[in-house]
């Protein structure tokens, strides 16, 4: 019986991991700036800015703040920069900025942007007290490498969660 159950949940399994290329197969085919793929359970939205010099269109802008103001007023946020060996600040331009909100997840690969500037969408967000901005090990250097990417925008210092500092706090030791 236990052999049973796990052939079927291994086609299971395989079956959804078919599903999962065959809609990133054909969202690589789509000529579009914003894509949609399953993969986490939830949705997540990919703006690369290809192809188009808007980076959001107004329909997608509109969903973005309507998922970001949903409650609970929390997102998830982290940046990621291009590797590079150094940590200087402005070494290495931002590649993504992740957003999570309760409905879904949206990636922002401004390193595919025309000009790769911070969309204003982003910056009201990031702007506002009310909004709880949770991350991990985005600190102060993370925060200097960001302002560097996008012409010195500061990070407010108000309505951050910093999980990491949460947890070395509690005891816990640096991953």
């Amino acid at each position: 019986h236990d052999k049973n159950n796990n052939i079927q949940n291994t086609n299971h399994t395989q079956t959804q991991k078919q599903r999962y290329q065959n809609q990133i197969l054909q969202n690589q085919e789509e000529n579009t700036n914003t894509k949609t793929v399953k993969g986490y359970g939830g949705e997540i939205k990919v703006i690369d800015g290809k192809n188009t010099t808007q980076y959001l269109s107004i329909q997608d802008a509109r969903l973005f703040m309507s998922d970001v103001y949903s409650p609970p007023l929390i997102i998830g946020f982290n940046a990621i920069w291009k590797p590079t060996s150094t940590t200087e600040v402005g070494s290495s331009p931002c590649a993504c900025l992740q957003i999570a909100t309760v409905k879904r997840v949206w990636i922002f690969r401004v390193c595919k942007f025309e000009n790769p500037i911070l969309p204003k969408c982003i910056k009201h967000i990031l702007d506002d007290k009310e909004l709880v901005k949770v991350t991990m090990g985005f600190g102060v250097v993370e925060k200097s490498m960001f302002a560097g990417c996008f012409q010195g925008f500061q990070l407010p210092v108000v309505s951050w969660v910093d999980v990491d500092v949460i947890l070395r706090n509690a005891g816990f030791e640096r991953y």
